[in-house]
């Protein structure tokens, strides 16, 4: 659990987040690292609404001593809310 300080939000100032990550090794010919994480929020207006998923996959490039990290971040939707649009557009 972590404090974080809140920008723009209305009545609150900083609030509690909750982080889970889970990690699998893909090995086949090219072994691939997926780290899947979710991130909750306690004390924000409608955070019970909603959860951040981020996955995070790491591979090598090519065969050369580089690799490449992509980052997938999307709001999950737990509860129907009719501020879903603007809780989207101010994450």
């Amino acid at each position: 659990n972590v404090s974080r300080k809140l920008v723009g939000v209305p009545f609150v100032n900083q609030s509690e987040v909750t982080k889970t990550q889970k990690y699998t090794i893909q090995s086949n010919n090219n072994p691939k690292y997926i780290i899947k994480g979710s991130s909750s929020s306690v004390g924000v207006p409608y955070c019970t609404y909603f959860s951040i998923e981020d996955t995070l996959e790491l591979y090598p490039y090519m065969g050369e001593s580089k690799c490449v990290l992509r980052a997938y971040v999307y709001n999950e939707f737990t509860k129907s809310t009719m501020f879903k649009n603007t809780i989207i557009s101010s994450t």
